[in-house]
């Protein structure tokens, strides 16, 4: 009885972390405040710098523009529930910034909900490896050491970021 009690308990406790974490998430995969001024400002700024010949600036905004853009699809399928188109369109955006550690955090929650829990660590890890001090990766990465169940990664994770940023979700 003691073993099957704590297997009961412990997928009980997986599903309560599972609910918390999925429900959570529609604060964490916010964008930026106004994402359509961001959009058409580097837009406009990859027409004025092609305009002016400087091929590389525009080249670099006009990506921008692009990964900005999928990143904004991404989160608008995840608040939908469409975990796979944002999973999708969130891989994509990080074919365009690779290094944008945004678009990974976002995509590490969508992987997630995809049911890839590998991907999402992964994902959650190396923006936290490229920058220790993300607070929202950090945050996701506990979350996931949650789901796993393993709790002291989980605890080590939250309490970073708590420490980075002490904001409600965290």
């Amino acid at each position: 009885m003691g073993a099957k009690f704590h297997s009961v308990l412990n997928c009980g406790s997986r599903c309560v972390l599972l609910f918390a974490f999925c429900t959570s998430f529609g604060a964490a995969t916010r964008s930026a405040d106004d994402a359509g001024t961001l959009l058409k400002h580097n837009f406009e700024s990859a027409k004025s710098a092609l305009a002016a010949g400087d091929v590389s600036g525009a080249e670099r905004d006009f990506k921008q523009t692009i990964a900005l853009g999928l990143r904004q699809l991404g989160s608008l399928s995840i608040a939908e529930a469409r975990y796979d188109e944002a999973a999708h369109e969130l891989d994509e955006a990080l074919k365009v910034e690779p290094d944008n550690p945004d678009i990974a955090t976002d995509a590490a929650i969508a992987w997630f909900h995809v049911g890839d829990v590998k991907k999402a660590q992964q994902l959650a890890r190396s923006v936290v490896a490229a920058n220790p001090r993300n607070a929202r990766a950090q945050n996701v990465l506990g979350r996931i050491d949650l789901y796993r169940a393993d709790f002291p990664a989980a605890i080590t994770d939250l309490q970073a970021a708590v420490a980075l940023d002490d904001d409600f979700e965290t």
